[in-house]
């Protein structure tokens, strides 16, 4: 960030000491000169003057301070050196010669001058303002802070002061008050570029980038259109979802700084937005030969290979990244919430990896005092969700049946949300529930003293690893009781939160040792789905007309690894003249398309066995795209959960695979609690086979096709009243649980 420095002191137009009457005269013409901007004039002027008085101290500082603001400083420092030896008293000699110092590295010298020139003129904020910035800028703001909160308290109208002490700090991690010292800066220069950019940029880095962008438009406006100041722009507006706007920005930032690492970084954010793989893929690599060692760039390559399936080229990203920044924890986070998609590791390597990560954040925060339960019986249990999907999302598709049954005299809800881009299913969330806070915009402690002054009881994550997750808000404790639910493939390995909400069949017996949290097994399956309403009806059975085997799936392609390709060319192999149809967002990229037919090549599948669609205009034509499929496939070791629902209730049978993770096996929990038994493998060999009878048995299919809509209503999969009583007592039964266990 850009920090306020005293302008050169030029203006001081008469000789001190009397001196002879030619010497005052060639001193103020060369002064006029300075303050008009004709410096060729002012240093012949003030040569002139010292030919005549050569230790003139006024002539002295002001040559000294000219070659200074020329860039040389070499000449200017043994002149202003004079100056002070002539005129000791005299706090710009002390102040010009300071900054001359400091920009040639002589940091000690400077300092003793700029508390020199500080002592001399104790009412002069440059002076403050300066001597602030040299401590900041040594890698010394507690000092800076302290000299600077002085100040302004004697000095409470110095823009300067306020600035660098915003600046430190901003180092020293004070948020609150660097916040209160840069916009009062900005309170008392709104026309400076430099002071609006200082202000959108400390917002913009902590994260608050819809609050930053007024200050940064205003910096652009007044002049600061440096490409830092561009760059948090576009990440302003792609954080609202204007992706036009963001490119456009990132483009200028491009274009004004070819050899911008990060411009190339987030252009490729937005170009894989909309599927352009293998274009995010060029602005990456481009990064990373401009910059080796940019973790984001790494980071980033990781989630563009996760999305093409490649896990093992993500995973070395992801390895990379961390490695060039192993405190960042959140570079950490983002790392294992791809490790549920790596078939090759164990779930015991995740798991591990899961919990390593909650150790190391524990370590970092600080709790609050955690609230204990009142043991209050006669109340609702108080509820807290906490949530970055409360939006068009999956996690809203579940949530929003629970939201609408709970019983309030069971339970009180309040939904924190920490939604970036609002949308109507944002609205029609908000009014389901008696309180909504919007946490988007406080920090992680403020979101924990909300909560706390909330009385939550039962506080619910939502999200995991997954992208904006507050993890770091339930590791200072707000709540009696701390869950994850819904929203996470696998544990969260943070020690503070309490259970992890599964049923017996995602979670077996046997896999407590994956979960850093307690299972809290619900009895009828753990998801509850709403019937879809853009869903039309089931049609007739595709094979019959087409006369071949159509099977499906509309998972992510993240989840489509090696071993899923492999198995799913084996069901192909097997089914003579069987089609394979994918669809997912990866697959608008004309180059990942060609991608996944040369993998299935290289498996040996005719490309032209597979359809590849990438979107839909409408969710009504998502939903009729089932029309064509006779049998789902579940991918593993991620299984599906939202497409295995539609799937079902498009009339589509899906065979899945009993992995030994949690992500593997939502799709056994699904079918078991619809009955369906017979659609789960054991292994591999069994998923093959099962896919393989069931596109021989067309009686079955047919009749599958024809009831499975209404078997999904008739169980508690698409009951949520039933499913909802089941999730109130089960976080009863956790405050009650942890109360005993507390009294013990």
């Amino acid at each position: 960030m850009a920090k306020r420095r005293a302008t050169w002191r030029v203006d001081r137009s008469g000789s001190k000491g009397g001196r002879r009457k030619r010497a005052a005269a060639l001193l103020a013409t060369a002064v006029a000169a300075h303050q008009r901007g004709d410096l060729v004039a002012a240093e012949e002027g003030y040569g002139n003057v010292l030919s005549i008085s050569a230790e003139n101290a006024e002539a002295l500082r002001l040559l000294g301070t000219l070659y200074a603001q020329t860039g040389r400083p070499a000449e200017a420092i043994p002149l202003l050196e004079r100056a002070v030896a002539a005129n000791p008293r005299d706090d710009d000699a002390h102040n010009n010669l300071a900054l001359a110092l400091e920009s040639v590295g002589r940091v000690a010298e400077a300092e003793e001058h700029l508390r020199e020139a500080v002592r001399l003129a104790p009412a002069d904020g440059e002076r403050h303002a300066n001597l602030g910035a040299l401590l900041r800028d040594a890698g010394r703001p507690a000092e800076a802070a302290t000299l600077l909160e002085a100040a302004a308290r004697r000095l409470p109208g110095h823009v300067g002061i306020h600035t660098n002490l915003g600046l430190a700090c901003e180092d020293l991690g004070a948020a609150p008050q660097a916040e209160a010292a840069l916009r009062r800066a900005v309170e008392l220069s709104p026309r400076s570029a430099t002071v609006q950019r200082n202000l959108g940029l400390f917002l913009a880095k902590r994260g608050d980038l819809v609050a930053a962008q007024p200050y940064l438009e205003a910096a652009r406006r007044l002049g600061a259109a440096d490409v830092e100041v561009l760059l948090h722009l576009g990440a302003g507006h792609y954080a609202v979802g204007e992706t036009e706007a963001a490119e456009a920005l990132f483009q200028s930032a491009l274009a004004a700084e070819p050899s911008s690492t990060m411009a190339h970084v987030d252009l490729a954010a937005v170009c894989r937005d909309r599927g352009a793989l293998a274009e995010a893929l060029a602005h990456l690599e481009t990064a990373l030969a401009l910059d080796p060692a940019c973790a984001e760039a790494h980071g980033n390559l990781a989630t563009c290979h996760l999305a093409r399936g490649e896990h093992a080229a993500a995973l070395a990203s992801d390895d990379r990244a961390v490695e060039l920044r192993p405190d960042d924890l959140t570079m950490r986070s983002r790392r294992i919430s791809r490790l549920p998609y790596m078939a090759e590791l164990t779930p015991t390597q995740v798991a591990a990896d899961h919990r390593d990560w909650g150790r190391r954040l524990m370590r970092v925060v600080e709790p609050v005092a955690r609230p204990r339960w009142d043991g209050a019986v006669d109340r609702p249990i108080r509820v807290g969700y906490v949530s970055p999907d409360l939006r068009r999302h999956a996690v809203a598709t579940f949530l929003e049946p629970i939201l609408a049954a709970h019983d309030p005299t069971e339970v009180e809800v309040t939904c924190y949300s920490n939604v970036a881009r609002p949308d109507p299913v944002t609205e029609r969330l908000r009014a389901l529930v008696p309180h909504w806070c919007d946490v988007a915009s406080m920090d992680d402690e403020a979101a924990a003293r909300q909560v706390v002054a909330d009385g939550i009881d039962v506080l619910v994550d939502l999200a995991g690893h997954t992208a904006r997750n507050r993890l770091p808000l339930f590791a200072r404790c707000p709540a009696p009781v701390q869950v994850t639910y819904l929203g996470y493939a696998t544990t969260t390995g943070l020690p503070a939160i309490d259970y992890r909400i599964t049923d017996r069949w995602v979670d077996p017996e046997g896999f407590e040792p994956y979960s850093s949290e307690r299972l809290w097994r619900l009895p009828s399956g753990w998801l509850c789905f709403p019937p879809p309403s853009e869903a039309g009806p089931v049609a007739p059975l595709p094979c019959i007309e087409a006369g071949h085997t159509t099977f499906g799936s509309f998972n992510n392609l993240a989840k489509v690894g090696p071993a899923v390709v492999e198995l799913w060319a084996a069901v192909l192999h097997r089914v003579e003249g069987a089609r394979l149809l994918l669809k997912n967002s990866s697959l608008r990229d004309p180059d990942t398309c060609g991608w996944v037919r040369d993998r299935f090549a290289a498996a040996g599948i005719d490309p032209a066995r597979l359809e590849l669609v990438g979107m839909t205009p409408t969710a009504e034509a998502h939903f009729a795209l089932y029309h064509r499929v006779d049998i789902g496939l579940d991918p593993f070791p991620y299984a599906g959960g939202t497409t295995t629902c539609e799937a079902l209730w498009m009339g589509v049978p899906v065979v899945t695979l009993a992995g030994d993770r949690s992500a593997a096996r939502f799709g056994v929990s699904t079918l078991t609690v619809l009955g369906l038994e017979g659609l789960i493998g054991v292994d591999g060999d069994a998923y093959v086979a099962l896919a393989a009878e069931l596109a021989a048995d067309r009686p079955r299919l047919a009749d599958l096709r024809g009831s499975l809509r209404e078997r999904m209503r008739a169980s508690t999969l698409c009951r949520p009243t039933p499913f909802t009583r089941e999730l109130e007592q089960a976080y009863r039964g956790m405050v009650e649980r942890l109360w005993e266990e507390g009294r013990r």
